[in-house]
């Protein structure tokens, strides 16, 4: 005898009649879950495996690094007018035996960098990203300082004094004219790329780098190409893969040879004696407008110039003698990053005491127009995530 339900519609007659209404709304409810996984992913559109370092990447193609980690960069660039994300994931070779160093370094990093805070002179970091932890840097609207310096080389205008009498007092020919701290005061048409120009960049360099020894940060990759230009000539520091806490002992992480002072080769220690001998090797990139040896081995450097870079042909003579300072072998004998600011503070001062001022307003305005636009950035991680 069959069972009839209300209506008289029999009970195996209704089931079927819910499962053909219901298979409709769970394939909308499957499609709809689809579309909201393929929108998540294009947040992370243009991802590129590939193995090994990194070393033809085109720094006026992919002008802006926003997330540096050890294991993941993101760059972004313009095109058309339109703001486009690419990734490129460093592997290891050996990457099963790289996690738990990974893991570390991961875990040292978001406290060192979650400890950077705010400067006019520092690249501000925003936040972690879900995406294997990697640390996201505001959007800097500039280039590599080097790649600055290289694409106007040609431009440059030298400013130094050159005394055509030697410390005898004797004439000196053309040729062989010494150089003086004097500059020459500009013109009406400012140079694109001036000898003032290089001591304000290394005043701001210096300043960046006393706010970071005074929060116990040492930077360990300090170097022209991790340091970024803005319109106005103010620059901000980056590159913070290798950033330790002071008087940290590394394991397998080792920076760039070249910019890396001899203990830290030797004893694997880091602090801010360590980043004052690499700011040294900034100087040198300044005054030689980005270039270097050809000869990068440290062990060419200590057997041809005891370590020290020959002074370059723009250098002011008391400019270099800092720079053999901050090339002392013993570490306790180099200046710190206050006697850096205040040295090129002088400079600047002794020159004209605006120059200084004006730099101070430019980057008070510019932090604060940042400071707002990364709150508002980290207010939309936390709702997004």
């Amino acid at each position: 005898m069959n069972n009839f339900s209300f209506f008289g519609i029999p009970d195996l007659l209704k089931w079927k009649i819910l499962v053909f209404l219901a298979l409709p709304a769970v394939f909308i409810f499957l499609f709809a879950i689809i579309c909201l996984v393929i929108q998540k992913c294009k947040k992370y559109r243009g991802l590129v495996r590939v193995s090994g370092e990194i070393s033809d990447l085109d720094e006026t193609e992919t002008e802006v690094l926003v997330i540096d980690g050890h294991f993941l960069e993101f760059f972004e660039t313009r095109e058309n007018s339109d703001l486009t994300r690419n990734a490129i994931v460093k592997q290891d070779d050996e990457q099963v035996a790289a996690i738990l160093e990974k893991t570390k370094t991961t875990l040292i990093q978001q406290e060192i960098l979650g400890s950077i805070g705010s400067h006019p002179n520092v690249s501000s970091f925003l936040n972690f990203a879900n995406l294997i932890d990697s640390p996201v840097w505001e959007y800097i609207e500039g280039r590599p300082l080097r790649s600055f310096l290289k694409k106007h080389k040609n431009q440059f205008s030298n400013q130094i004094v050159y005394s055509e009498i030697d410390s005898n007092g004797y004439m000196l020919p053309k040729n062989k004219m010494q150089k003086t701290d004097e500059l020459e005061k500009l013109g009406v048409f400012k140079p694109i790329l001036c000898t003032l120009d290089l001591i304000l960049f290394a005043y701001q360099i210096a300043n960046g780098m006393k706010y970071l020894a005074g929060r116990m940060i040492v930077h360990q990759n300090l170097a022209l190409h991790n340091i970024y230009m803005t319109a106005n000539k103010t620059l901000r520091l980056r590159g913070f893969d290798f950033a330790r806490a002071r008087n940290y002992r590394m394991s397998s992480v080792v920076p760039p040879l070249l910019w890396t002072a001899p203990e830290t080769i030797r004893d694997n220690v880091s602090n801010e004696k360590s980043d004052v001998w690499s700011f040294a090797i900034c100087l040198f990139e300044l005054w030689t407008l980005g270039d270097l040896p050809e000869e990068r081995d440290p062990a060419f450097m200590f057997s041809n110039f005891q370590g020290k870079f020959p002074e370059p042909e723009f250098c002011p003579p008391r400019i270099y003698k800092f720079m053999e300072n901050c090339w002392n072998i013993t570490p306790s004998s180099r200046p710190n990053f206050s006697d850096h600011n205040n040295f090129f503070s002088e400079i600047l001062d002794s020159f004209d005491p605006e120059i200084l001022k004006n730099l101070t307003h430019i980057m008070k305005e510019e932090l604060e127009t940042r400071t707002n636009i990364s709150n508002a950035f980290v207010e939309r991680i936390v709702r997004n995530y």
